[in-house]
């Protein structure tokens, strides 16, 4: 109460302060922001007082309001134009951060512009970024040359493959478009930042901000300008140009093979220090109606997820809400076409593989006839007489089946070679998915909405209204990640939408958490895999959320062994290779998942166990174990019990007391069997 009252004394004496403090031009530009700002607009637009209606203007199709008159008009006649400072001084700093950030942004494109198009060679701020960047051209590079390339550089409303062009036309080499244009990067989020805390400090000095964050993703061929509006083109023509401010998008580039591109997925690591702000304001710039960009946070081993729609231009961790396609989608996408639907046609009767299983039947035939023809010529060589009319005509009939076996290995050769090819795309497919997935972060945490508001179970909180995600008093910041994920154009191409991403590090918002019982559970999970027939694990594995022992938790296995397709894959091709890095195909189905979900103080574990589909006997088991069991040979029906020993093994490694009544055995191995196992692995 005592920090609000001071607040509120502090902004009402210095109101007109502020007001000094922004000239027209800025006044002007901000009313245009906030006007233009969907998340601004909402809860700032009551702070701005100005008459538009003369300024609507009408055609057959629309009405629409000409800001570029208003703009006009306001800086002309400054004391049109009415602002509240000290209202918006109490409102969350998060949004005077992305306010001071847009009007940093919109500041910067007018002067550049003002710059490139009048060739102000001799402008002040040109001689600063010029002193920067130069330092990363040839130092033998003429004066006017250099002017020339660095005006292509600045340039505000030129998309980045226009500007790449530009440099390769200059003959620049790749590597030094690189480090020219990531400096270009560097210098852009100083100055914007620079002024955009300024602005702020103007506007609320009684709270902070931190860190600005620019992280621009995508191909770089242009897309929707700053307040989704476009530059007037060059010819005086009233064709449309280029997004208005597309060339200040911070893009970071790579060279490669005589080429330069942007990074498609980009993050960042941000480090804060005890007194810097906990809360994290967002905003994207650039959305279109077709894809649904992603903005993934992860601190202290969990992550957040954040998701754009197109209509309101605001994030939120719903991923059902506005449409287009996000980077998960296309993760789903390439699961069901690159390897669900291609496994089920492997599979299907008519398919490669059943061609094969066929083919390994009719070999495993011919080689049944060619030993029951060799026992009738050894029963016959052994009756008196010899009957040598006979025996040759067995010989003639085995070299026959012979010459057909041979053929026949040929064929099993060649479809073992297109099968083989088949599972590598398969492989190919799984590592892209798994790469992609990586990107996602750990641990997603769940959430539940209250007016408004997306608790996260562990107290962090993400205010849909002023578009601010905050870490509590409880969890302590140091480092945060920040990925910025667009989807691909197509399914299979690497070209993907652009998206410009403004994250600031402000002071938290006040807000009252509720109580952990009406929040969402949060889920995390572990993995373990392991070596062909091993299902010992010999490492503790420690969960930070059971670091207490616990007396009662409860527990579900789920088992799921994979089955043997035909005799090929019931064993090892390279038996060695199973037990290196990187996984095999195999290596990918041995595991077992724990997914651990908290719901308050109640909490339960899924232990899912997999197999791969080759055939064991449980070596490593006990004989009288396997007795009891009736193992006594290689079987695909034995994987059911490495499935469960394996489940059993990593529940064993857990930090908890662990009490058989509270588990949830898998219906597919019966109960007593289920109590043999668990209590073989528990007092081992």
């Amino acid at each position: 109460m005592h920090r609000l009252f001071f607040l509120l004394l502090l902004v009402l004496m210095c109101n007109s302060i502020f007001a000094q403090s922004f000239n027209p031009q800025q006044r002007a530009y901000l009313y245009r922001i906030v006007q233009k700002t969907p998340v601004l607009y909402h809860n700032l637009h009551q702070y701005f007082l100005f008459n538009k209606e003369k300024f609507i203007q009408h055609t057959a199709y629309k009405s629409y309001v000409d800001y570029n008159a208003i703009e006009y008009y306001q800086i002309n006649n400054p004391d049109s134009l009415q602002i509240d400072w000290s209202g918006i001084a109490l409102t969350d700093p998060g949004l005077i951060a992305e306010a001071s950030t847009l009007l940093a942004l919109y500041e910067l494109n007018e002067q550049l512009k003002t710059i490139v198009n009048n060739e102000q060679y001799a402008d002040k701020l040109y001689l600063i970024f010029k002193t920067k960047l130069s330092k990363n051209l040839p130092s033998k590079m003429k004066d006017k040359k250099m002017d020339e390339i660095l005006f292509t550089i600045i340039h505000p409303s030129l998309p980045l493959k226009i500007k790449l062009q530009k440099l390769n036309d200059f003959k620049l080499e790749p590597k030094t478009q690189q480090h020219v244009m990531n400096q270009w990067r560097i210098e852009l989020n100083k100055t914007i930042e620079k002024r955009s805390k300024t602005y702020f400090n103007l506007i609320n000095p009684a709270n902070k901000f931190d860190h600005l964050l620019m992280l621009a993703a995508g191909e770089g061929s242009g897309t929707a300008g700053l307040l989704y509006e476009t530059e007037p083109h060059p010819d005086g023509s009233n064709k449309s140009w280029y997004g208005k401010a597309i060339g200040l998008f911070t893009y970071e580039l790579v060279a490669h093979n005589n080429m330069v591109s942007p990074k498609d997925i980009r993050s960042t690591v941000i480090k804060l220090s005890n007194d810097d702000g906990k809360a994290f304001h967002f905003s994207l710039w650039g959305l279109n109606s077709t894809f649904k960009p992603l903005v993934v946070i992860t601190c202290n081993n969990k992550s957040y997820h954040l998701f754009s729609d197109f209509k309101t231009k605001m994030l939120s961790p719903d991923a059902t809400e506005g449409e287009g396609i996000s980077y998960i989608d296309r993760i789903k996408q390439l699961q069901e076409e690159l390897i669900d639907k291609p496994l089920v046609e492997l599979k299907s009767e008519g398919s490669l593989l059943a061609i094969l299983k066929k083919e390994y039947q009719s070999k495993a035939d011919m080689e049944s006839r060619l030993e029951k023809l060799g026992l009738e010529i050894d029963s016959l060589q052994k009756m008196k007489p010899i009957s040598e009319t006979a025996i040759n005509y067995r010989r003639t009939l085995i070299d026959s089946h012979l010459t057909n076996l041979t053929k026949k290995e040929v064929r099993i050769k060649e479809l073992e070679d297109k099968v083989a090819k088949e599972y590598k795309q398969l492989d190919n497919a799984q590592r892209k998915i798994e790469k992609m997935e990586a990107l996602l972060g750990p641990n997603p945490q769940s959430w539940k909405k209250k007016d408004g508001i997306y608790y996260f179970a562990n107290g962090v909180w993400f205010n849909i209204a002023s578009q601010d995600l905050v870490f509590p008093d409880s969890i302590k910041p140091n480092e945060v990640k920040i990925d910025l994920l667009s989807a691909s154009y197509s399914l299979l191409g690497e070209q993907r939408d652009e998206i410009q991403l403004l994250a600031n590090t402000v002071s938290s918002p006040e807000i009252k958490t509720p109580e952990s019982s009406a929040i969402k559970v949060d889920t995390i999970q572990l993995k373990h895999y392991f070596n062909p027939d091993e299902f010992s694990i010999k490492k503790d594995l420690i969960i930070d959320a059971l670091n207490d022992s616990l007396p009662s938790i409860d527990i579900e296995i789920i088992i799921q062994p994979a089955i043997a397709i035909n005799s090929k894959t019931q064993h090892y091709k390279y038996i060695e290779r199973e037990f290196e890095l990187p996984l095999t195909q195999f290596g990918k189905q041995r595991l077992v998942k724990a997914d651990l979900i908290i719901n308050g103080d109640s909490k339960r574990i899924t232990i899912t166990s997999f197999t791969d589909p080759v055939a064991t006997r449980l070596s490593q088991l006990p004989s009288e174990i396997r007795q009891k069991l009736n193992v006594q040979n290689y079987s695909k029906e034995n994987n059911k019990y490495l499935a469960m020993l394996r489940a059993l093994a990593f529940l064993q490694r857990l930090p908890i007391s662990i009490d058989s009544h509270n588990i949830l055995f898998p219906k597919a191995i019966e109960e007593e069997e289920s109590k043999l196992l668990f209590q073989y692995i528990m007092h081992d």
